[in-house]
Order: structure tokens, then C-alpha cells, then sequence
């Protein structure tokens, strides 16, 4: 069972974050402690996963609504092509929103010319597939037939409180982060070692 597989969440690997302004919103305290944006590092200990980061971050008031999983390539090693520069990793990208499909990014170089670029592969669920339902929609529907398969049962709900329980145990106040901002600068430190973040590549499409 993967759940059982997570080792429970390190809160050094772990930033709250409240966005400047949310306290001046009706019905909030003045001295509320609410987090609006999280950011964390995960990990699986079996033999597929052993050394594989994963990275978590939601916010509100960020620069863009998406919803995104992001898969990142180990980085390759210089081939003697695109010059000096040492090639970024492929990336493959499944998008559940805006625009729900799947984007393989590879670095590439062009015929003729030395320098690598990003070449973008998109694949919009839309247009193969048809319109999809909005995801309660889905929920709500399987409900009423009885189809539980996209519940999380009484194990899963156990295991997710055991992964994040050491979070909750920690007296951690929100840093502050502007509004249209990615958060926390502390958030950059967690990916310090591994490229930084990558931004959801939106609007894209029109």
C-alpha cells in the first residue's frame, strides 16, 4: 500500500504561508493564524521510489489557478551538442486544469543550429476524448450509483493522518507572501538542490 509506504512528513521540509491582506477579510480574526498556502516535501520508502522527492505546493491569491502533476527528469549529462549549456531535464506534465491533458517538455536542438530549446508536446483530453465531467460532478455521480472506488477508505484516512500528524504537532506561523506571488520565499529553499519550482505554463492554448 503506498500510504503505508510514506514515512510521516518532516517538518523542516515543510512552509505555512498567509497572504498579506487575508486578515482584513470579513469574519477573519485580526490574529489569525490560518494557513492559505502550503508547500512540502514528501517521500515513498520502497523500492520503486527509494531517493525520488515529492514535492507539494496549493496557495490561494498565487499568479494563476492550476492544478497540475509534474514529473521531472533526471537532468542529462552534456552530449557535446547546444554548446556550453548543460541541457534541463524533460519534463512530463499532467494538467487537470486549466485546459485538462498532458504536455511532454523535451529539450531539443534545432537542425542547424547549436543552441538547445524547449519543445513542447501537448495533448488536450478534450479533443481526443470529448468533454470530461467537473470533478464533483464525477463524485457525486458515482455516489449515487454506489461506486466507491474514488472514496479513500477508513485505511487511507489512518495513513494520511499518520503522514501529516508531525506537521500538526509543530507551533509553525504562516509567513507572509504578497498576493499574486508564488508564496513564501522560504518555499524557494526547498527546492534549493533541485532546480526550483517549476511554473504552470497557462494560457498557452488561446
Amino acid at each position: 500500500d503506498l500510504f503505508r509506504a510514506m514515512p510521516p512528513a518532516d517538518p523542516s521540509r515543510y512552509v505555512r504561508g498567509q497572504y498579506r491582506g487575508y486578515r482584513g477579510i470579513d469574519d477573519v480574526a485580526a490574529d489569525s493564524e490560518t494557513e492559505t498556502y502550503v508547500a512540502l516535501q514528501l517521500g515513498i520508502d520502497n523500492w520503486r521510489w527509494e531517493g525520488v522527492p515529492f514535492f507539494i505546493r496549493a496557495g490561494k491569491q498565487m499568479p494563476v489557478d492550476a492544478t497540475e502533476v509534474r514529473i521531472v527528469f533526471q537532468r542529462p549529462p552534456r552530449l557535446g551538442i547546444g554548446g556550453r549549456t548543460v541541457p534541463d531535464a524533460n519534463e512530463l506534465i499532467i494538467r487537470m486544469k486549466p485546459d485538462p491533458g498532458a504536455e511532454l517538455c523535451l529539450i531539443a536542438k534545432r537542425a542547424g543550429e547549436e543552441a538547445l530549446h524547449r519543445v513542447h508536446l501537448d495533448l488536450f483530453f478534450e479533443e481526443q476524448v470529448g468533454e470530461q465531467p467537473e470533478p464533483y460532478e464525477r463524485l457525486l455521480r458515482d455516489a449515487i450509483r454506489g461506486n466507491f472506488e474514488l472514496f479513500p477508505g477508513q485505511d487511507s484516512v489512518e495513513q494520511t493522518w499518520r503522514i501529516v500528524q508531525p506537521l500538526l504537532d509543530v507551533d509553525l506561523a504562516p509567513e507572509p507572501y504578497e498576493p499574486g506571488s508564488w508564496g513564501p520565499r522560504a518555499a524557494e529553499r526547498l527546492l534549493a538542490n533541485h532546480g526550483g519550482w517549476r511554473q504552470p505554463w497557462v494560457g498557452h492554448r488561446s
